[in-house]
């Protein structure tokens, strides 16, 4: 038997193989089935899935007139666009390729564009539509322009890997028919599209959630219809329960589920920009970037994506979301917020009490126990409040109290009120009635509690980390109870029970409702405040002051911020506590320093009206307050109402003869910085050499505060080339070595100016590593986006530039471009100057058309922005365009077939550059191109020509 089955083993068995029969896959799927509207929309989607392009929307309306455009899109390397021009049209033939074309080339945007993409429904391989692409192509050339074809079998070659897009517009037989994937492909395909991603989310599931069955279902069709719901209602209605809850029920619906808490700006760009960290590949470090460009990043991420949701939990201004919602087009967003921010009813939901029956079922679920007559007066108590009622469940549980028992506590705390359902206020006081019943039982056990209580009522509410507070001496101080650690843990385990707090293993924070932290805090006396408020500020204000040089605990300060924020948020105006005014000043340097613009600005102005209910405040501090207002704005490139606040603070000091004062030479120095970004030079000189002279008058015994002085006065002299500013820069430097604060952003900023120097000096290796320092630094404690990168950037450019090195400096140009855009729009003058850079090595490398392009942008934003056709900041731009104007009339001299009316025109705009750019600063060599154009024209004009 065994050598039987040894035989029927051994045998070869590949000749009873049987080939599988041929199954070809669908090659071509059918667009002209869709609509007009739809084949738009695909062709949109298939643009976003490119990872090149940063930005793509529809161009236009229907109705509108769209100059042969309907789809625009940017890729990160250019600074021109892609547009696409889409036609679902029968029988597209080479006269209707022509025309495409020829609409095309009559608008402004040709210009701006690099390729021109035209899609079709149908096919373009006949001979006679293959032969007019190439006419076409040819003709774009002419414009820098390339042609690509997206026709049937181009858009079917894209679609064959991307099932989701075929799914969506052909449905999933044809993804089966046509999509080529093999069977683990399409599990994972299957698979994938249940997966979800959910970031920031610290609510594993809705606790002690009941009800609101219909409120769900109302928020998923109101979703579907218009992509955004805003819940409102009294605190402690459930609204974050609800969000959790729909979130639990329906996340498998979604790709990438992120959950932002909105109650200040610092929380919710803190939740956006770990979003950004969690799903953007393409971003390698996002240390500390500026506000804007985090909305700017998430804005395209949505463009481009799909099935995605965003809760903004307890959401206190729209101002962001405005922003962001045009850009979600292709997934939900769910906001929560005690206020109606959103007029339209279709996307709001205001939610109200339980239902009775939901009421009593989330009391006996909470508490474990049975239904009787008093838990039907407790919810009733309560106006069927979910918070109060989950509280007074847990209460039950925990304290082993009857119902009855718990309802008789609550009526020997009568409440002023003859009717409590149905008010706001009732209600809060009903549920504060019960908060203080319960802390007092709970402080009869543990009378350390209260304290720790008090302290976690004063932070940000949704993360608070538990190992923050480890080891902080003037915590210890606050809360005694820190230093018994089996004291502090049976605490902690009596605050969950009575589900005062949450915790996050997995982040190893805790949170608390606000409206509870808003009861404990009502219990404390204004003394009572005001020496919180003492030990607080005094934590926070070491903390936020120490490492300052170190990148890691630089960035830590953020974490500090959102709780500072938080504090000056419950400030009392009778509290006038000066210190804490001060730790928000110190504060809104921090923002500053870290491009937080906004932030800084709104801190600024809360201090500014709290100095002004207090007589004590000296007039030099109200002077400082303004100035750093006008330094926020200045950075938000608001130079004008900068300058107001800047010119107000100098006032001050004037009024008060202060102008002595370090106060006032700080003050005088930021002006002069600021009128040299205006242009005015001469003022900014006369400002920053008195500031400079008055300092070095006061001698201060800190040196360190020199080194802006000198840093701002060598920047001066080096714009106005005039000698010194080498000096003035190494001065500097000396300073940061002997205070040993070589590797700072003030290192880096001074090794970025000492560039330019060298530079000069014809020393551009010196400049080059210099620069490299200078930007190593600064990603250090920046961050790569910060908009102080893209200056060195633009100046390493610059370097590379004047070696000779093209490729190099179109490369550190671009990306000094893609971190400006954040900041920036397109009529700003730091793109300008980027486009006149990049257009000037063009000329460089002898591309004088396209050059010419990218300077003349640069000039047109220029006139638009300094209201001045013969401001300074012009005249590279008019000399470089008279530069390309006589070079082009030489090449045309030299042809054969001269067009002499056409000379004569390119001579006339070369001669009114070069006029415009002597008025602005005469020299010799304007002069002898001025003199090369009018020979010409004489010549022309005498008929030798």
């Amino acid at each position: 038997m065994d050598q039987l089955i040894n035989n029927i083993l051994s045998k070869n068995t590949t000749q009873t193989l049987i080939e599988p029969p041929v199954e070809t896959k669908i090659q071509q799927l059918p667009f002209s089935e869709l609509t007009w509207e739809n084949f738009e929309k695909l062709c949109l989607k298939l643009i976003l899935t490119d990872s090149k392009i940063i930005h793509s929307q529809s161009y236009g309306e229907r109705g509108q007139e769209q100059s042969g455009i309907d789809i625009y899109a940017q890729e990160e390397s250019y600074t021109t666009y892609k547009v696409f021009q889409c036609k679902k049209v029968k029988n597209f033939g080479p006269e209707k390729v022509k025309e495409a074309v020829a609409k095309f080339l009559k608008n402004e945007w040709v210009n701006k564009t690099n390729t021109f993409v035209l899609c079709t429904s149908e096919s373009m391989i006949s001979k006679g539509r293959a032969d007019e692409i190439e006419s076409q192509r040819v003709i774009l050339r002419n414009y820098n322009i390339e042609l690509e074809i997206w026709d049937s079998n181009k858009l079917s070659q894209k679609l064959k890997g991307n099932p989701t897009l075929v799914e969506d517009f052909f449905g999933m037989q044809w993804v089966e028919a046509f999509c080529v994937r093999d069977y683990q492909e399409l599990n994972s395909y299957n698979t994938n599209k249940k997966s979800t991603k959910i970031i920031n989310h610290r609510f594993l599931i809705a606790q002690n959630f009941f009800g609101r069955s219909n409120e769900l279902q109302s928020i998923r069709t109101k979703l579907q219809e218009s992509r955004n719901v805003f819940i409102t209602g009294m605190p402690g209605i459930g609204k974050t329960q609800l969000a959790v809850q729909y979130l639990t029920t329906y996340k498998d619906d979604y790709q990438t589920i992120c959950w932002v808490r909105s109650e200040s700006a610092g929380l919710m760009y803190e939740d956006l920009y770990l979003f950004m960290k969690e799903v953007m590949e393409n971003i390698n470090r996002l240390d500390n970037i500026n506000n804007d460009s985090i909305l700017g990043y998430l804005r395209n991420w949505m463009e481009q994506n799909q099935g995605y949701l965003f809760i903004f939990d307890n959401l206190k201004s729209q101002s962001e979301l405005r922003f962001l919602l045009p850009s979600m087009k292709s997934g939900h967003v769910l906001v929560t917020s005690q206020d109606k921010l959103v007029e339209n009813e279709k996307s709001h939901l205001e939610l109200e009490p339980l239902l009775e029956d939901d009421s009593i079922e989330l009391l006996l679920q909470t508490s474990g126990r049975e239904k009787d007559m008093y838990a039907i007066k407790i919810t009733e108590y309560f106006g069927n409040l979910p918070l109060s009622i989950m509280h007074s469940g847990s209460f039950v549980r925990h304290s082993k109290k009857t119902f009855q028992q718990v309802y008789q506590l609550l009526l020997e705390r009568p409440i002023d009120v003859k009717k409590r359902i149905g008010s706001v206020y009732s209600t809060d006081k009903s549920f504060e009635n019960l908060i203080n019943i319960i802390l007092d039982e709970l402080v009869s056990i543990q009378p350390k509690s209260l304290d720790f209580m008090i302290l976690l009522s004063f932070l940000s509410s949704d993360y608070i980390s538990l190992e923050w507070f480890d080891k902080q001496t003037e915590v210890t101080e606050l809360v005694s109870l820190f230093e018994d650690e089996l004291l502090y843990y049976d605490v902690r385990v009596a605050l969950l029970g009575y589900s005062f707090i949450n915790e996050h293993v997995q982040t190893n924070a805790l949170s608390i409702h606000r409206l509870l932290q808003s009861t404990i805090r009502e219990r404390l006396t204004l003394e009572e405040k005001k020496n919180w408020y003492r030990q607080m500020t005094r934590l926070f204000k070491r903390l936020i002051q120490e490492g300052g040089s170190n990148p890691i605990e630089y960035r830590k300060k953020a974490d500090l911020v959102k709780h500072i924020e938080v504090l000056a948020l419950h400030y009392e105006d009778n509290m006038k506590d000066v210190d804490f005014l001060e730790l928000l000043n110190i504060t809104s340097n921090y923002l500053t320093e870290i491009a937080r613009y906004p932030e800084s600005f709104a801190l600024n102005e809360f201090i500014w009206a709290k100095y002004m209910l207090l007589p004590e405040i000296d007039e030099i501090s109200k002077a400082c307050v303004l100035s750093n207002m006008g330094m926020a704005l200045k950075h938000q490139n608001k130079y004008l109402e900068a300058s107001l606040y800047y010119n107000q603070a100098l006032s001050i000091l004037e009024q008060q003869n202060l102008t002595s004062s370090l106060e006032y030479a700080i003050c005088l120095m930021n002006s002069g910085r600021l009128d040299m970004d205006l242009g005015k030079l001469e003022e900014s000189y006369d400002k920053l050499s008195r500031s400079l002279e008055l300092v070095e008058h006061l001698n201060p015994k800190d040196n360190t505060k020199k080194f802006h002085f000198l840093n701002n006065f060598g920047l001066i002299l080096e714009k106005m080339n005039k000698k010194g500013a080498y000096k003035y820069y190494f001065k500097a430097l000396n300073i940061l070595k002997l205070s040993g604060q070589l590797d700072t952003t003030k290192a880096g900023a001074l090794y970025n100016n000492l560039s330019v120097v060298l530079m000069k000096r014809k020393k551009t290796k010196w400049a080059i590593l210099s620069l490299h320092k200078s930007l190593n630094i600064d990603k250090k404690f920046l961050g790569e986006k910060h908009p102080v990168l893209a200056y060195r950037y633009q100046n390493l450019a610059d370097a590379y530039s004047v070696n000779g090195f093209h490729h190099k400096a179109i490369e550190n140009y671009k990306i000094a471009y893609k971190i400006r855009r954040k900041y920036f729009d397109l009529d700003h003058p730091d793109i300008g100057i980027l486009f006149l850079k990049y257009g000037r090595v063009l000329v460089e490398r002898k591309k004088y058309e396209e050059g010419k392009q990218w300077i003349f942008r640069s000039l047109r934003i220029d006139e638009v922005f300094f209201k001045d056709h013969f401001h300074p900041e012009l005249e590279t731009a008019l000399e470089t365009l008279a530069y390309i104007q006589i070079i082009t009339v030489v090449k045309l001299l030299d042809q054969n077939n001269r067009d002499i009316e056409y000379i004569k025109k390119m001579c006339k705009e070369g001669e009114k550059y070069i006029t415009r750019a002597l008025k602005i600063k005469y020299s010799e060599e304007k002069i002898a191109r001025l003199e090369d154009f009018k020979i010409i024209l004489k010549e022309i004009r005498k008929g030798r020509i």
